[in-house]
């Protein structure tokens, strides 16, 4: 009980506070898997990779190295093609205050769908929708997606993809391979698209730290290639 009156008081924070609506460096959509092949150990274990990222220096000085020195996140849990939700609500980040406070909204995020289904393709086109209400303007916008399994449910990613391209939305994936050990080649070829999108794969849930880390920060900085 304590840690959902925690979690609903800075949501609450964050959607009275009124937003700094200025040009960012990136919005960026975490779009995260909650379907049923992610267990309840599997999904602590992203949830936890995650905090520990946004608290790693390595994040802060990628948002510094932009032109603006700001970004926006938002984090969003999926599963079936009707589940998909916000946990976490836009928030701009350009000091380590800010990113403390988002990795404590993280770990302290309930899982939003105890099952589901692996429903990629609304899942993308939900994650999509929310950069109408990303606060300012920014450079680029970036949906991330992670999870550990192949589209089972729902809309063909082949239907979505085009809107991504007009759109000029650019989506990643950090693919979990410790079921489907080729899921990568899968994104690459199904799920990802616009400039310089990429593939960040993670061995096991136990390996998610340290490839989200990578990611995160690749994404911050706009790196075609490499970290």
């Amino acid at each position: 009980m304590l840690r959902l009156l925690f979690f609903a008081i800075i949501v609450w924070m964050l959607l009275t506070v009124p937003s700094r609506a200025q040009t960012a460096d990136l919005h960026l959509v975490l779009a995260v898997d909650a379907s049923s092949s992610i267990n309840y150990t599997e999904f602590n274990l992203q949830m936890r990779g995650y905090a520990a990222a946004f608290r790693d220096p390595a994040l802060i000085a990628a948002i510094n190295s932009g032109t603006h020195q700001r970004i926006a996140i938002t984090m969003m849990q999926w599963a079936n093609p009707d589940q998909q939700r916000v946990v976490v609500p836009w928030m701009i980040l350009e000091a380590t205050a800010d990113l403390n406070m988002l990795a404590e909204l993280v770990e302290n995020s309930p899982r939003a769908f105890p099952a589901g289904g692996t429903a990629i393709g609304n899942a993308l086109l939900a994650a999509s929708e929310l950069f109408t209400n990303a606060p300012g303007r920014a450079l680029r916008q970036v949906i991330d997606v992670s999870g550990d399994g192949e589209r089972s449910h729902g809309l063909e990613l082949a239907q979505i993809r085009p809107e991504l391209q007009k759109r000029g939305i650019i989506v990643n994936g950090l693919a979990i391979l410790n079921e489907q050990p080729s899921l990568d080649f899968y994104y690459m070829d199904q799920m990802i698209t616009g400039a310089g999108a990429f593939v960040e794969p993670a061995a096991d849930f136990q390996d998610f730290s340290r490839a989200i880390l990578r990611k995160l920060v690749r994404e911050i900085r706009g790196n075609w290639y490499g970290s």
